[in-house]
């Protein structure tokens, strides 16, 4: 580094060179007034600009930018460290966050960078602080910029609050005995869908000067994002969505929506996609929900979570609820010696009985139907088995498709082609192929070609075996044959 231990930049004595990274050099430093600074040498004429709008900002010279001296770690190495931040936190970051980027924005400036990297936790005063620093990529502020400074707040808030990075399109997750209030997650929820104007406005939602309007109507392209799978579709348009968006003409005719449909079938077909794809086209009152969502350490804590979750779901209705991985939450009771446990699958029952009529719908994914408790899956509570199978032919080229359309690609792909190498291979595996190659152009700086396709092919086997595959088989003949009404017709992906 340019300068050492005991040298000076102008007034500046140098403690100890901290970090440097291409052209710019960080030292710890001490000013004339015997106070410890950090200064930033060899940064960008934009830096020195915004830098002023920073509370941390102390001075500038010709070539740096002297701040206020920080010491703690970077909120990714305490996310790293303890996975999440306790309700405390998240919402004391959030409101020193959203102060100092709404002092940025009223300067006339978006960050543009924001994330858990360059955001600093200050452990050296009395309470523990956020602070936004790097302002590098800093740029004129205009409403887009504004509004991706907030939604990066909003999903690093997501993360503190449930320990998991945000995926898109978002879930709606109902929320454990030890994370945020519902309202305080309603505010993150709505600064990820982009429902916040200003840092101010979201920063008067936290600080209890506005009224929050829940937000769980999840957005996305719903069903046009699914490849194959059309008579799924098509059963959960007609017999679901077009009956809760025609209520009243439907009780003329004494047919309400059903209580619940199990999606079951080898992992990585795209059970749980199509249940959030659902959930975006129908656009009702929607919660995503795992196992882990439901566990309590009190006695009885999950039978209470599960029935204030259909509470919930009826005073909103018409509402979607999605259970992921259904099998954890009602397990066969058949050699259980633990009360709890079977309290918790006769709750479930209890409130699946009849939902439909209150106008929730159940849908429920699973790899593993034989490990449900077999009341759970009688009509008047989970009405439809449906086997989601492999992809076939029709679907895989779909998949490829739609894999592909939005990133950069040359004109001549074979989708065909593609479909017929894929044969046994699983959605999921699809998936993993596209990014591989789209990984590969972006080394290589140019479009995905057919030959880098046919690269990033070599590159993944099918993820299931035959056996495993005639295993599933054998399993969905099984749960056809166990019907009361004779033989179901097998809907899943294009034949």
């Amino acid at each position: 580094m340019k300068y050492q231990k005991g040298d000076y930049i102008d007034e500046y004595k140098v403690l100890l060179p901290l970090k440097k990274n291409n052209d710019m050099e960080i030292y710890r430093v001490r000013g004339g007034d015997g106070l410890l600074y950090a200064l930033k040498l060899g940064v960008n004429e934009n830096e020195k600009r915004v830098a002023p709008l920073s509370e941390l900002y102390i001075a500038s010279g010709s070539d740096y930018v002297v701040y206020r001296y920080l010491s703690g770690e970077t909120l990714e190495a305490k996310l790293s460290r303890e996975r999440k931040c306790s309700a405390d936190e998240v919402k004391r970051f959030a409101i020193g966050l959203l102060g100092q980027i709404g002092n940025m924005h009223d300067g006339g400036y978006a960050h543009s960078g924001i994330s858990e990297s360059n955001i600093m936790i200050d452990l050296g005063g009395g309470e523990v602080t956020a602070w936004i620093v790097g302002l590098s990529a800093a740029m004129r502020s205009d409403k887009i910029s504004v509004c991706m400074d907030i939604q990066s707040i909003g999903m690093i808030m997501y993360h503190m609050a449930l320990g998991e990075i945000p995926k898109m399109p978002l879930r709606i997750r109902v929320h454990g005995d030890d994370v945020i209030e519902e309202r305080l997650l309603n505010i993150i929820y709505k600064a990820i869908g982009a429902e916040f104007s200003s840092a101010k406005e979201m920063l008067d939602a936290i600080e209890g000067r506005s009224e929050v309007v829940p937000m769980n109507k999840p957005l996305g392209e719903g069903f046009s994002a699914v490849a194959g799978m059309n008579e799924i579709k098509q059963r959960l348009q007609e017999d679901v969505i077009d009956i809760l968006a025609d209520r009243e003409r439907a009780k003329l005719y004494g047919i309400d929506i059903p209580n619940g449909m199990l999606l079951y079938g080898p992992p990585g077909c795209g059970k749980t996609f199509i249940a959030e794809k659902f959930a975006e086209q129908a656009s009702y009152h929607y919660h995503y929900i795992k196992a882990s969502d439901l566990a309590s350490t009190y006695l009885h804590g999950t039978q209470e979570k599960i029935a204030s979750l259909f509470d919930e779901a009826r005073k909103n209705a018409p509402s979607i609820l999605c259970f992921d991985e259904f099998d954890a939450l009602v397990r066969s009771r058949d050699g259980i010696n633990n009360a709890s446990q079977s309290g918790e699958v006769n709750e479930f029952l209890s409130q699946l009985n009849n939902c439909g009529s209150d106008g929730v719908f159940v849908i429920a994914t699973t790899n593993r139907p034989d490990k449900i408790d077999s009341a759970v899956l009688r009509t008047g509570r989970i009405d439809y088995l449906v086997y989601v199978p492999m992809p076939d032919n029709k679907a895989r080229r779909a998949m490829f498709y739609l894999a592909l359309r939005n990133k950069p690609v040359d004109s001549d792909i074979d989708y065909e082609y593609l479909a017929e190498k894929t044969k046994g291979y699983l959605t999921s595996d699809i998936s993993a192929i596209v990014s591989e190659a789209a990984r590969i152009a972006f080394k290589l700086k140019s479009t995905i070609s057919m030959s880098i396709l046919k690269e990033a092919l070599k590159t993944r086997m099918p993820s299931l075996s035959k056996d495993t595959v005639e295993e599933y088989e054998r399993l969905r003949q099984k749960f056809e044959n166990q019907r009361k009404n004779g033989e179901r017709k097998r809907i899943g992906f294009i034949q």
